[in-house]
């Protein structure tokens, strides 16, 4: 007989719920299988353990780093650096997942962090120690290992298979410390990644202190997963330096890779400028991020230290007169001089540039740029300036190297000779003068007017990899003074020569110029 019950009359007989019981044993033990043995999949159960209240959202990116890392794990790899852009979960894959993922099957693991702060792998440290620690890692892993009773530092995390990892700050100390694992992240500070002494201060440590911490040479891998920001960065040290590292390069914007590494990862992308993570990062946000800065999207977001087409200075940024369109007269004209020429081979080259300046535009009137010994660049100072067709009002010599001694001789020949001690570097100065080129306020001669642009403008693009920087220099040198010190802006009235010094109170530079403030 076929019973007439309604549905809703029908109750769960034991056995259905004893087979549901055991059905999600089985995917449980599925899943805790599948995390054991991927890292990419034990990354997708365990960020709602780190992360209850942020949905995870899976990418092809994040993918690519597991991989890479657990054939780090695998041993397939000793040296690898990762280019990613910030906030695509390179510190969360690399620092807390990896690590611990590992400790599931290799417990007596040994890892060193760093960074350029220390608090960054530190809060690293406890975000690993909260998802161990946590009811998931533990029904499933509790087993294999457990957390030293008298060890809770912040910086340092013990297990009970001799296991540990240490946090800390990049230049640091550590002495008498080592690891299996040498994991660095971020070890420049964007903020100074064009600090020349500084940047290379990071390299040395690494090379003299971070790369030795090795527990063993033959096994111990070393990982450095960073935005670039500078050709000379770490990466780029190591990239040039080491045979046998594995680079994985993620652009936020794919540009045409066709390169494969040792693990047979290619860039799934296809088409031109098609976004890394478009539904973390959609469009109209990294337009924006571009917007705020070509030179810095490029190098921390695209992984290149420079924009395509262009260097600090691009092409496209300045802007040209013709000669019967320079202005008749200017507020301030000045002279700079780049005198790098060296004592041991004779000669090098010396650039001389003339420039004016007229309200919030910058004008390049003329350059000398040769060869030249001590003689002849105080010989090409003097002419240049005695030759002038226009009112020169301050002839700039940078006063480091073989500047004083120009500036020595020049007083005596030529008035208004200014000593000038630059702040930073070369390429910091090109990054102090690269907003006033980005806006259009800075004006070059019409190549078809003066063919020498040409060659001006292949060294302003493709600084800091052009053969010489002696123009680079001149220019930045004259844009960041003229700003700072623009005599009409500065006093107020109009500029007049007359004998005697400037009145001038910045300690910067010397007081030696005829021109005074009327």
């Amino acid at each position: 007989m076929i019973s007439t019950r309604n549905a809703s009359q029908q109750t769960t007989s034991p056995l259905s719920l004893a087979s549901w019981k055991r059905a999600h044993r089985y995917l449980l033990a599925c899943q805790k299988n599948l995390a054991e043995r991927s890292l990419r999949e034990y990354i997708k159960y365990a960020w709602p353990q780190l992360e209850p209240h942020t949905p995870f959202s899976s990418n092809w990116h994040i993918d690519a780093m597991a991989d890479h890392l657990q054939a780090v794990s695998e041993g397939h790899i000793l040296e690898l650096v990762i280019n990613v852009p910030p906030r695509c979960m390179k510190s969360t894959t690399v620092m807390v997942m990896w690590p611990s993922w590992e400790w599931i099957r290799r417990p007596q693991g040994r890892w060193m962090f760093g960074a350029y702060a220390e608090s960054l792998p530190r809060d690293e440290n406890q975000r690993a120690r909260r998802l161990m620690e946590g009811e998931w890692y533990q029904s499933n892993w509790g087993d294999r290992w457990a957390f030293a009773t008298d060890q809770n530092e912040k910086t340092k995390i013990e297990n009970d298979k001799t296991g540990y990892r240490i946090a800390v700050g990049a230049r640091g100390s550590i002495t008498g410390k080592g690891g299996d694992r040498l994991v660095l992240d971020d070890p420049h500070n964007m903020k100074e990644i064009h600090n020349e002494t500084i940047r290379q201060g990071v390299i040395d440590w690494y090379n003299g202190v971070w790369y030795n911490r090795a527990n063993n040479t033959s096994t111990t891998a070393r990982i450095l997963i960073m935005q670039r920001g500078h050709e000379d960065d770490l990466a780029g040290h190591i990239l040039a330096s080491s045979k046998n590292v594995v680079h994985l390069c993620l652009p936020m914007k794919y540009e045409g890779s066709k390169s494969v590494t040792v693990i047979g990862f290619r860039d799934p992308r296809t088409e031109d400028d098609q976004l890394m993570w478009p539904e973390h990062f959609p469009a109209e946000d990294v337009a924006k991020i571009e917007s705020r800065g070509s030179f810095e999207f490029a190098a921390q977001y695209q992984q290149r230290p420079a924009p395509r087409g262009g260097g600090v200075w691009k092409k496209d940024w300045f802007r040209f007169y013709a000669a019967r369109d320079l202005p008749a007269s200017f507020d301030t004209v000045v002279d700079s001089w780049d005198c790098s020429f060296k004592d041991t081979d004779g000669s090098d080259y010396v650039c001389g540039q003339r420039w004016g300046k007229t309200g919030p535009d910058f004008y390049l009137i003329a350059q000398v740029w040769k060869k030249m010994d001590m003689p002849d660049t105080l010989k090409a100072v003097v002419d240049f300036r005695e030759n002038a067709t226009v009112l020169v009002n301050a002839v700039l010599i940078e006063d480091k190297a073989n500047g004083p001694g120009v500036i020595s001789m020049a007083k005596k020949r030529i008035p208004g000779v200014l000593g000038v001690n630059p702040e930073g570097g070369k390429m910091v100065r090109a990054h102090g003068a690269a907003p006033t080129i980005e806006a259009g306020n800075v004006y070059l001669p019409m190549p078809e007017e003066q063919p020498w642009v040409s060659d001006l403008l292949l060294e302003y693009c493709t600084f800091p990899n052009a053969r010489h920087d002696d123009r680079v220099d001149a220019t930045s040198q004259a844009i960041i003074w003229l700003t700072k010190n623009d005599l009409e802006l500065f006093a107020g009235g109009s500029v007049e020569p007359e004998g005697g010094s400037s009145p001038y109170d910045d300690d910067q530079f010397e007081r030696t110029s005829p021109w005074r403030i009327g």
